[in-house]
C-alpha cells in the first residue's frame, strides 16, 4: 500500500494509494502529524512519498522525520523514471517533476504538454523517450485578480468568475473578463505554438483550476485531475528498491 503527500500551497493532501487506485484520501490546511500518521496506520501503508512546493528543506527534514513509515522525498536528487533536461533541476519545483512523470506513464510514447492550473499556471513539456524540456510559468486566475487589486490605486479585489463574458460591461466584470479569458488566450495560444513545433503532442489539462477551463479548450485536449498524484505514484514504485 502506498501513500502519496500532496504540499501544496494552499492544502496537503495524503492519498492512499493501491496498484494504482485511490483507495481513501485526507485533506488538511497545515502539517499535523498525528492526525498523518493515524491515517497511514489505518491503512497499513508500506512507503510514501511526500511532493512539497510550501516549506524550506529544513522543515521538511523535520517533518519527515515525524512520519512513522518509510518515506520517500521527491528531489531532482533521487532516481526518476523520467530525464530532466534543465539547466538547474534544484529550483525545478517537485510538482512539475510530478506532473510530467504522470504525463509519462499515462501517455507512454508520446510527447505531452502538461497545463497546470493552480495558484500559478505552468506549462511543462515532456517528450516520446521520457526527456522533459521546460515549459513556463505564469500567475495563476485569483493572482492575476489579487494584483490588479495590490498594484493600482482604485481597482478592487473581486472573486473569480468562471462564467464571464469576453465582454465586461463595468469595472468589476472587466477585470473578471479579463484575468479569465486571459488564461484561455494564453493556454490556445501555448497549444498553437507546440502543435506547430512537433507533429503531435497530447495537451494535458490538470490542477485545481482546469475544471473552470476545460469547455472553453476543447480541442485535442484531456482533463487529468489526478495526473500529480499518478506521477507520485509512479516515482514511489520506480524506487520501490529503497524500501527492500
Amino acid at each position: 500500500m502506498n501513500a502519496c503527500i500532496d504540499i501544496g500551497n494552499t492544502l496537503i493532501k495524503v492519498y492512499i494509494v493501491d496498484q494504482g487506485l485511490v483507495l481513501d484520501n485526507l485533506v488538511l490546511g497545515k502539517w499535523e502529524k498525528k492526525s498523518i500518521n493515524f491515517f497511514l496506520d489505518t491503512h497499513k501503508v508500506e512507503k510514501v512519498i511526500i511532493c512539497n512546493v510550501r516549506f524550506e528543506e529544513s522543515e521538511m527534514e523535520k517533518m519527515i522525520s515525524e512520519i512513522n513509515f518509510p518515506c520517500l522525498n521527491l528531489t531532482h536528487e533521487i532516481p526518476l523514471p523520467i530525464k530532466l533536461n534543465y539547466q538547474n533541476p534544484k529550483t525545478l519545483g517537485r510538482d512539475r517533476i510530478a506532473v510530467v512523470a504522470g504525463a509519462a506513464i499515462q501517455y507512454p510514447n508520446e510527447t505531452s504538454l502538461v497545463v497546470d492550473l493552480g495558484t500559478c499556471i505552468t506549462f511543462d513539456l515532456i517528450d516520446e523517450e521520457k526527456v522533459y524540456h521546460g515549459g513556463a510559468i505564469s500567475p495563476g486566475l485569483y493572482m492575476r485578480l489579487k494584483a490588479m487589486n495590490h498594484f493600482t490605486g482604485r481597482l478592487p479585489l473581486v472573486e473569480i468568475n468562471p462564467e464571464a463574458d469576453i465582454l465586461g460591461n463595468d469595472t468589476i466584470s472587466c477585470m473578471q473578463t479579463g484575468a479569465f479569458w486571459g488564461i484561455i488566450h494564453e493556454i490556445k495560444g501555448a497549444i498553437e505554438v507546440f502543435s506547430q513545433r512537433y507533429s503531435q503532442v497530447n495537451i494535458i489539462l490538470t490542477g485545481g483550476d482546469a475544471s473552470k477551463f476545460e469547455k472553453y479548450i476543447k480541442n485535442g485536449i484531456f482533463a487529468d485531475s489526478s495526473l500529480l498524484l499518478k506521477g507520485l505514484n509512479y516515482i514511489l514504485d520506480y524506487n520501490e528498491e529503497k524500501f527492500s
